[in-house]
């Protein structure tokens, strides 16, 4: 049976929120050198010494970038789509953070020969990009710029304020709850959008960053991790959603022929996922959605 996570939940979240800390670099980084049992997130998590997931080699040839997916979240320990079908040739730089703090981490730490990036495009690094530079204008830590919770009573009326919004996000079409396969799925019909008329310098932002950074290496695969909002059946979408799932393909047009101009840059689109790919109250891949991920990967390195 499908576990139940909930991240956006602040009863959840506040779990997360509590292995992060503000960071000079990357604005956030993980806790360095966890190593959690599955009892407090539900999965068993670890970080390494530089407060990223898997090797911590800097000097590693090759690079995967990206934000929560990239990173591996939601599952246990050895379950992650890196750890099933990357080597120690790979240093993972997978943080939920913004085009700006990614390459600050890039050129922080990293001093490998740069050959292969891969890079998980996912929607959620232009609204990271602009949420962070949001918080940098307004000054001071990450942490308390995002106005994030992680005490206990905070959360509770936090939590007890988006029931109240609940059935009014319902009504709205902004929150969509349905059945499917046996499952009860819920999901931000919004999660994710972009006005790229109205946000240029964030648009901007993540082109330069991202081109700068795929400059370095030799060989560049990007990867669009089709989403959930996009897995849901055409029966159950409602019209914020079908103005959503337009506005992520116009996000990798826009990306795609931005970035393409790379000389060794090749892109790839994930195929084959369904919704039982993803926890049905987070957006995040399950153990199959991790496997189809790996397997994937694996492919494209041997190809």
């Amino acid at each position: 049976m499908t576990k139940t996570y909930n991240f956006s939940n602040p009863m959840y979240g506040r779990k997360w929120l509590r292995l992060l800390r503000d960071d000079p670099v990357s604005g956030i980084r993980i806790l360095p050198d966890l190593n959690l049992p599955r009892r407090d997130l539900g999965f068993s998590f670890c970080s390494n010494v530089l407060g990223l997931r898997g090797p911590a080699d800097v000097h590693a040839p090759n690079v995967v970038l990206g934000t929560s997916f990239a990173m591996g979240f939601a599952v246990d320990n050895g379950l992650n789509w890196h750890e099933k079908c990357l080597d120690s040739s790979w240093i993972n730089l997978g943080l939920p953070i913004g085009a700006r703090q990614m390459e600050s981490l890039f050129n922080a730490i990293y001093q490998g020969p740069a050959r292969t990036a891969l890079v998980l495009y996912h929607p959620n690094l232009w609204m990271q990009t602009r949420v962070f530079e949001l918080c940098r204008v307004r000054g001071g830590p990450i942490m308390k710029a995002m106005g994030w919770q992680t005490d206990f009573w905070p959360c509770v009326k936090l939590a007890l304020r988006r029931l109240r919004w609940r059935g009014h996000n319902i009504r709205k079409g902004e929150l969509l709850v349905f059945r499917h396969g046996g499952r009860k799925y819920e999901m931000d019909t919004l999660y994710s959008k972009v006005d790229f008329f109205a946000d240029p310098e964030v648009v901007s932002l993540v082109l330069d960053t991202m081109g700068r950074i795929l400059a370095r290496f030799e060989h560049v695969i990007v990867i669009r991790t089709l989403i959930k909002q996009e897995m849901v059946p055409v029966k159950f979408q409602n019209d914020l959603l079908r103005s959503s799932l337009l506005n992520y393909d116009e996000g990798w047009e826009l990306f795609q022929s931005q970035l393409g101009s790379h000389p060794r840059i090749e892109f790839h689109v994930t195929e084959g996922f369904t919704l039982e790919d993803f926890f049905p109250q987070d957006n995040h891949w399950t153990l199959e959605g991790n496997e189809k991920f790996a397997q994937l990967v694996q492919r494209l390195l041997q190809g």
